[in-house]
């Protein structure tokens, strides 16, 4: 039983990394190329600010 949830604790943690990854390398970037079609002039910095945040968040968190 222990050996069970070992391994469902770090397979779930795998996949946890995983959706990280996948949000930072494919949606994000989607969203900036979605603002900087959609979104030109002064939305474009407050958004960019904004992404910056988001990343900053996300680093942060996959080392810790």
């Amino acid at each position: 039983m222990l050996i069970k949830e070992f391994l469902f604790k770090k397979n779930q943690e795998k996949m946890f990394i995983f959706y990280y990854f996948l949000e930072i390398y494919v949606i994000l970037p989607y969203f900036t190329y979605l603002k900087r079609t959609l979104l030109p002039g002064p939305f474009e910095c407050s958004l960019s600010k904004f992404n910056r945040i988001i990343a900053n968040y996300y680093y942060k968190s996959i080392i810790l």
